[in-house]
């Protein structure tokens, strides 16, 4: 939420709060809800409770988790395809447990096929999830595979480009011309001809201005380049 990413603040912290409720309602003691829906209680007597109504309530909190999913998963129809499968899978996973609770028998199990399925599409969720964790991290300069990870709708950019930052820690140097004139050797022994002049602070300032006309990267994160004009005349 500090750098502006709403959507991951809402996602993770939401889910760090399904998981926490989740361990409330199955933990054994505690708020003792499974005990709450019981049939008979501990002297053998009937609480008037159905067989079926723990796993109704139950699924009906799976569904609010299924819509949620939902509506996250159409805030990632313009993302990448991993991030979108992710809560694909997950969506899927939430409405076959619900259905699961729902089509239990008379007995109070619940149905294992459907049990079973939505197991299967949280493992494929787990399985984007750590993907997508590993996009986000791995550097292309330092590990021998590809996880590049591209909006379908936004042009390819040039990933780690390291011009900004190079021109940005150049700033110093470029408010004072004499500096970096009486930095550059005259002598031929450590820079060519062609390095001292692409060196100049004509050419520098050359650069600044192909640096500010770059066209946008393609994370949704990220921002172009850019210096103020004024900057760029006083150069």
């Amino acid at each position: 939420m500090a750098v502006g990413n709403t959507f991951g603040a809402t996602a993770l912290s939401s889910y760090g709060g399904f998981w926490l409720s989740f361990a409330i309602v199955l933990t054994p003691g505690g708020f003792e809800i499974v005990e709450n829906y019981a049939t008979t209680n501990s002297a053998g007597q009937s609480t008037g409770n159905g067989v079926n109504d723990f796993n109704n309530a139950f699924g009906f909190f799976l569904i609010g988790w299924f819509i949620f999913t939902f509506i996250l998963l159409l805030c990632t129809l313009r993302s990448t395809v991993a991030f979108f499968l992710l809560f694909f899978f997950l969506d899927l996973a939430f409405l076959f447990l619900a259905i699961a609770r729902f089509e239990a028998s008379s007995a109070g199990v619940t149905d294992v096929k459907l049990n079973k399925a939505g197991g299967y599409f949280g493992l494929f969720a787990a399985f984007m999830a750590w993907y997508n964790a590993l996009a986000g991290i791995a550097d292309d300069r330092y590990v021998y595979f590809s996880t590049t990870v591209e909006s379908r709708t936004s042009p390819r950019s040039r990933s780690h480009d390291p011009s900004p930052m190079i021109l940005a820690i150049l700033l110093p140097f470029l408010r004072y011309r004499s500096s970096i004139i009486m930095i550059i050797p005259k002598t031929d022994s450590c820079f060519s001809t062609a390095t001292r002049s692409s060196l100049s602070p004509s050419r520098i300032s050359h650069g600044l201005s192909r640096a500010a006309r770059r066209e946008p990267s393609a994370r949704p994160s990220a921002r172009p380049f850019k210096f103020p004009p004024s900057f760029l005349r006083k150069i």
